[in-house]
């Protein structure tokens, strides 16, 4: 993906340079897109700045409902560097009318991960519901696959077991003739926390090894607190089967395609 993006990326950017004095309604879909490339490609500290400018660009051109979603994406960086500002960027989102429905959902995924992360798993859950809540009524059944997600793992942290198993199958029969490998990997990896929890530690580690042979579909690195979980959850495992099946599931899941672990869990 990054070789495929690099060039028209450069090209874009140096457009962006060679015309600081665009109008902004002109201006603002190329930093949008140039930011979008830059955060695909991991260059991070360009990203930041173009979503900051076009923030700015849009809140010059009046266009409100632009000026959200710049804003959600300066929330997320943030969000990834872990800086307290995200919280008061993605609360202030949801208080701007004119975002559209598809911001309004994205910054409620955003608020409940940051809550999730921090402990407020009831606040957290109640952001999840109203989400996941939303998503059904867009109708993207990508977004929804993200909303289901989230809720399912929110609902795991209340012992609902059973209710987040179904939330996570529900999530992978949306996204699955979309052909979303990157999406469906987070699937697998949350449905072996729950199957963890079950006490089904062979299948959590198939699963798991299963979507550790995937990471080239991964647009970006995995947050810390998203491999800690990952690990705590392998480490959970081993300590319910023991070395010897745990290298055997292990091994077992290595082999499976992507189609073929969905296959075993639905």
């Amino acid at each position: 993906m990054i070789e495929d993006v690099s060039e028209p990326c450069q090209i874009g950017l140096e457009l962006l340079a060679s015309r600081p004095d665009a109008p902004p309604g002109l201006r603002a879909p190329a930093l949008g897109g140039m930011a979008t490339l830059c955060w695909i490609l991991g260059r991070n500290k360009e990203a930041i700045s173009l979503h900051e400018e076009l923030l700015e660009a849009f809140m010059r051109a009046g266009n409100e409902q632009g000026a959200a979603w710049a804003m959600l994406c300066v929330a997320v960086q943030a969000m990834d560097r872990n800086d307290g500002s995200a919280y008061l960027l993605t609360e202030a989102v949801l208080f701007i009318p004119q975002a559209s429905l598809r911001t309004r959902i994205a910054a409620l995924i955003c608020l409940s991960r940051q809550n999730y992360y921090d402990g407020h798993y009831s606040r957290a859950l109640e952001l999840c519901a109203e989400s996941a809540a939303l998503a059904r009524q867009l109708g993207d059944r990508l977004v929804l696959g993200v909303a289901l997600t989230n809720l399912a793992e929110s609902t795991e942290q209340v012992s609902d077991l059973s209710t987040a198993e179904d939330l996570l199958r529900e999530a992978l029969l949306t996204t699955l003739e979309l052909g979303s490998q990157a999406n469906l990997v987070g699937y697998l990896e949350s449905l072996a926390s729950v199957y963890v929890h079950q006490a089904r530690a062979d299948l959590a580690i198939r699963v798991l090894a299963a979507a550790a042979a995937y990471p080239i579909v991964r647009r970006h690195p995995l947050t810390a607190p998203e491999l800690l979980q990952i690990e705590e959850l392998l480490a959970t495992a081993r300590t319910q089967v023991g070395p010897i099946r745990f290298g055997l599931a292990w091994a077992a899941g290595r082999t499976l395609t992507l189609p073929h672990a969905i296959q075993q869990i639905l």
